[in-house]
């Protein structure tokens, strides 16, 4: 079944050399930012960008959906469960985790994963 949502996809860099449990956060990440923008915010738009930095690899995820107040949702209150999650998984594998929304404005979902702990052993990155 269709939602209707318009889902863009900008990756500038691959995330095929990064360990395997990183790409199964970046993976979780994206799929739990589109379900609440889905559920939660009434996006009709969401935009995935996946860039490569000079040390790290950045995912945002961006909706134009309703937006929430970050104050009343940064407590535990039984329905933020799913960013609290979010904010663990990334932090478990030293990444960084940022949330940013503006009511009627969207939010935007952002994680960093420093090349230094993310990549493959074996693998030299190279800027694409």
């Amino acid at each position: 079944n269709s939602t209707g949502i318009t889902i863009n996809v900008i990756a500038l860099t691959s995330a095929e050399n990064l360990q395997k449990n990183i790409q199964n956060v970046l993976y979780r990440i994206t799929q739990e930012a589109i379900n609440n923008a889905i559920k939660h915010a009434h996006s009709t738009e969401i935009t995935i960008i996946v860039t490569n930095h000079n040390s790290y690899l950045q995912l945002e995820i961006l909706d134009n959906g309703i937006g929430f107040d970050l104050e009343q949702h940064s407590r535990f209150n039984g329905h933020s469960l799913g960013l609290m999650n979010m904010n663990e998984r990334v932090k478990a594998y030293n990444g960084a985790f940022t949330i940013t929304s503006k009511i009627n404005k969207g939010t935007t979902v952002k994680v960093k994963f420093p090349y230094n702990n993310a990549l493959n052993k074996d693998t030299v990155r190279t800027n694409v």
